[in-house]
């Protein structure tokens, strides 16, 4: 199952929306399972969220680096 978080943005300040969307998801009714992976954007990229995710059971797939935009072709 995949689900999107509407709580995630692209806001300057996203990497400190994640706690607060763990915690949102641990609420969610327990018949709908529970969340084992997230993807995100290298601005997810910290410390304090790794650790969040190693707390909650959660395995990250975080890019730690942006690629350039407008490579020449």
């Amino acid at each position: 199952m995949l689900v999107v978080s509407a709580y995630m943005t692209q806001a300057t300040n996203d990497k400190q929306e994640v706690a607060p969307t763990l915690s949102r998801l641990s609420a969610l009714p327990e018949a709908l399972g529970s969340v084992t992976d997230l993807l995100a954007d290298t601005g997810y990229f910290g410390a304090a969220n790794v650790n969040a995710f190693v707390d909650g059971n959660i395995q990250p797939s975080l890019a730690v680096a942006r690629e350039h935009h407008h490579v020449s072709v």
